[in-house]
């Protein structure tokens, strides 16, 4: 007979020591929880040499394994300040940035900033609205790169993404981790998050591909970037097809699946 009270434990402790001692007088049939017989090995007679390990952290850091990306590009939500994400980059983090190059250094990609700009909208409607009345669309208007953001794989960079939630106004910022000024951001682009959207943007239908050959292809395009300083890696290779008027021009994109990248 096991009881399931002691006078020196509690109830919830005594009923651990309980399931402890009908485990071991084989009342429970284990081979039903465990199928697969395990392999019985020898026990040292010494006692345990506990051995604390913690991984130590630096100012560079960041406290990064304390943190959640939510996206790639936008990174982590700051616990401390309202609607705000960080994240680091460099061209080996994240590998396929440095495809994207102008002269002899890889720029961060115009669309690299509206992906972060569409995330933070979404996780700001994501946590201001029920789950079933999300949006279908995001909008974003007033969108505007300030300066560029260079890349390389020696210093990482700490981007910085703000969003007001009075207006949707968001402010994308960078700086080197090592930066002996932490408080110096530069501002490279803003955008505002236009929250009232119908997805009327949408219904609009794309214009007509020409029906004559196309003026260049994709080597083509590769070439002529080449000679402007704009040289474009495997991931940056979609245009399939570019038609030059003398006001307009129009392209057809392919991406390879292989080169794609989720967003989450």
């Amino acid at each position: 007979m096991l009881a399931s009270l002691e006078r020196r434990h509690d109830g919830l402790e005594a009923l651990e020591h309980l399931r402890g001692r009908l485990l071991l007088s084989g009342a429970v049939d284990l081979t039903r929880l465990f199928p697969v017989a395990g392999r019985f090995v020898d026990l040292p007679t010494y006692p345990w040499q506990r051995t604390p390990c913690w991984v130590k952290t630096t100012s560079e850091g960041q406290r990064l394994l304390e943190r959640h990306y939510v996206h790639p590009l936008l990174g982590y939500r700051l616990a401390q300040q309202q609607l705000t994400w960080e994240a680091q980059l460099d061209t080996r983090k994240v590998a396929w940035l440095a495809d994207h190059q102008v002269g002899e250094s890889a720029v961060f990609p115009g669309a690299g900033y509206l992906e972060q700009c569409l995330a933070a909208a979404h996780e700001w409607q994501a946590a201001s609205a029920e789950e079933d009345s999300l949006p279908d669309v995001l909008d974003l208007e007033d969108f505007e790169i300030r300066a560029p953001l260079l890349l390389d794989d020696t210093t990482l960079r700490l981007t910085r993404l703000s969003l007001d939630s009075r207006n949707g106004a968001m402010r994308l910022e960078s700086r080197e981790t090592r930066a002996e000024d932490a408080d110096k951001w530069n501002l490279h682009a803003v955008a505002r998050a236009f929250t009232a959207t119908r997805g009327r943007l949408l219904e609009r239908r794309a214009p007509a591909l020409p029906t004559r050959a196309a003026d260049l292809d994709r080597e083509a395009h590769i070439a002529a970037a080449a000679q402007l300083g704009l040289h474009y890696g495997p991931h940056f290779r979609a245009a399939e097809q570019i038609w030059v008027d003398a006001s307009a021009g129009a392209g057809a994109l392919r991406a390879d699946p292989g080169n794609a990248h989720a967003g989450r």
